[in-house]
Parts: C-alpha cells; structure tokens; sequence
C-alpha cells in the first residue's frame, strides 16, 4: 500500500496534550496522530452517516460525538457490571466469523436485529401496563393492533380452547421472564 505525507499545524496547548499522551502510552508522536486519523476516519456505512448527521445537527466536532457515544456505552458496561458482577459481561458486539471480526453493515444489521428485539419487548410491556390501567378500549386503534401483532415477544402459544391472558397475567409472565 502507498503510502502519503499529511502536515498540518497545531496550537501549543493541544501539542503539549498530544505530546504527553504520546509519551505516556510509550508511541510516538507519529504513531498517535496516526492513531487519532484512522479513529476519526475509518467508520463504514450507517455509523459513519450518524457520527456526520450528529455533528451536523448538534454543530460539534465529530471527535464530540464519538467521546459522548463511547462515554455512554461504556457507562452502560459499568452499570451492568455493577449490578451483574465481573463473571457476566458478555460483548455481543465483537462478532467473528470464519472472516474474522464483523464490521460495518453486517454488523450493523445484526445488533440492530437484536436491539429491535430488545425495543419490542420493553414496547409489549409498557403497552400492557397501559392496557391494564387503562383499559383495552381505553388504548389507541394502532397501540392495540401493535400489542397484539408483538405478543408472541412474551409469550409461548397455547392450544386453541385455551382461555386469553388478561393483562396482569402477561405482565406476570413477562416479568418471569426478564428474571430468567
């Protein structure tokens, strides 16, 4: 691969700041500006247009935008830590295959896939807690047809005959099994 030169000019404070995380991660001051290029360019596809569309929107630096990201993801992984222990941690989001790491929008598909999941049940159990203060008929057309379309999230199928769950039956199943 050909490689090319990029030179550019930094105020001194931010080149004091660069010069001693260099030296304190024992790189150079080469190899760190490298390291700060490729974090800063190389996204794929849908991640790429969220940290643009961010930084457009917001009027911050894209660096901004993926210090708040990453500050909340791994604000997210300590709180799980702390509430599930250090034997628990599981990173769904490192995805190998025969190829290697997934990446891009392979893997964007596959967490938003899983996320969706995550979303319609949180959806399913809200919606029947409003249908159980509220009232079937109390809820909108379109929150009744989505809760009906989406109960299977929570709930195994049973033989015809079988008397319906009302409301606080499924939300008893369903906080069985988010126990699980």
């Amino acid at each position: 691969m050909a490689s090319k030169t990029l030179g550019f000019r930094l105020p001194k404070e931010t080149w004091k700041k660069l010069e001693a995380e260099a030296q304190s991660k024992g790189v150079s001051m080469t190899d760190l500006a490298r390291q700060k290029v490729m974090l800063s360019t190389d996204f794929e596809g849908p991640v790429q247009k969220l940290f643009d569309h961010y930084s457009t929107t917001l009027n911050i630096s894209r660096h901004e935008v993926i210090e708040a990201i990453l500050t909340d993801y791994v604000a997210m992984h300590q709180a799980h830590l702390d509430i599930w222990g250090p034997g628990k941690l599981i990173l769904e989001e490192f995805v190998f295959t025969e190829n290697g790491l997934m990446r891009g929008q392979e893997l964007f598909e596959v967490r938003k896939a899983v996320h969706t999941r995550e979303f319609k049940r949180e959806k399913v159990k809200l919606l029947l807690e409003e249908e159980q203060k509220l009232g079937r008929e109390g809820m909108s057309k379109e929150d009744r047809e989505w809760l009906n379309a989406n109960l299977h999230l929570i709930h195994v199928p049973h033989g015809k005959g079988l008397p319906k769950k009302s409301a606080s039956q499924w939300i008893s199943k369903l906080k069985r099994q988010t126990k699980e």
